[in-house]
């Protein structure tokens, strides 16, 4: 394993351990307000078309944002993962009890309800990750799904990351293959990635 892989399997571990020390209800309350940063975004308010992560485990809470989402009519999407090909496809949604547990456990569309959404009409991402830098590099779980979705995207799509506080490190060292966010939303406020 080279050096830099190593390094972030020790940062993926050491965040973990912190993050396996939240209760729901610590979550639940830093989720709401990272929820509300997000709603008070321009680029969420302008927002047509988003891609959306399900949360799972100690990750913000995302589950309410989706619904939400949903019932001011935007157009939501979620990852549905192709663990054989490696690959995301964004699946719009219009309800968020048709979802079941997929890979890795997350919520997914069922295969039965898969409805592809074109990629150039998502207008928003919002990213998840088990560390960020200041300046938008992320640590996600190892497995490049988010990168690999990320560089098929238009670069002007606005990436947003949700992320308690205690995830932002000093520094991330990047590859070509990783693609940074333009804002991590934190319960501590919006940190602007791209100044």
């Amino acid at each position: 394993m080279s050096g830099e892989k190593e390094k972030k399997k020790l940062l993926r571990k050491k965040i973990k351990g912190l993050l396996s020390k939240y209760d729901s209800s610590l979550v639940e309350t830093k989720s709401n307000l990272i929820q509300s940063y997000l709603f008070s975004l321009t680029e969420y308010k302008n927002s047509c078309a988003v891609m959306f992560y399900v949360s799972r485990g100690n990750e913000v809470y995302t589950h309410e944002i989706i619904k939400v989402a949903l019932g001011e009519k935007k157009e939501v999407s979620v990852p549905f993962i192709l663990k054989s090909q490696n690959i995301t496809i964004p699946c719009k949604i219009n309800d968020f009890s048709n979802l079941e547990p997929g890979p890795f456990g997350i919520l997914q569309p069922s295969k039965e309800k898969i409805r592809n959404i074109p990629i150039e009409s998502i207008d928003l991402v919002i990213v998840p990750g088990i560390a960020f830098d200041r300046k938008g590099n992320r640590v996600g779980k190892g497995k490049g799904f988010y990168d690999r979705f990320l560089k098929s995207i238009n670069a002007t799509i606005p990436k947003i990351a949700l992320a308690f506080s205690m995830q932002i490190v000093e520094q991330i060292s990047t590859t070509e293959n990783d693609v940074a966010v333009d804002k991590i939303i934190t319960e501590d406020g919006i940190i602007n990635c791209m100044l």
